[in-house]
């Protein structure tokens, strides 16, 4: 695997799919369903909900990633761009 050199503009688009990567997993832990459980008891007396929906986010991001190998979808650093390559074989 070749190094590439280190330029503001790959640090900027690194710095890019990481906010949009964050940003899909806030999105899809507001959208996912989820059963919803209490939390401790505060001092108030109330308590706080989670919904518990990580386990099929993680199975999502996991299932993208697989399907996007499968498919030959790469993140190519030298031409910083999203290309579909096929696999020789």
């Amino acid at each position: 695997m070749p190094f590439y050199p280190l330029t503001g503009a790959g640090i900027v688009e690194a710095i890019l799919y990481f906010v949009g990567f964050v940003m899909l997993l806030a999105a899809g832990s507001l959208m996912l369903p989820g059963g919803v459980r209490e939390g401790a008891l505060r001092e108030d007396g109330t308590r706080q909900r989670y919904k518990l929906n990580g386990l099929l986010l993680f199975c999502l991001v996991i299932g993208g990633a697989l399907a996007g190998e499968w498919i030959g979808l790469r993140i190519d650093p030298a031409a910083t761009s999203v290309s579909l390559k096929r696999k020789a074989g």
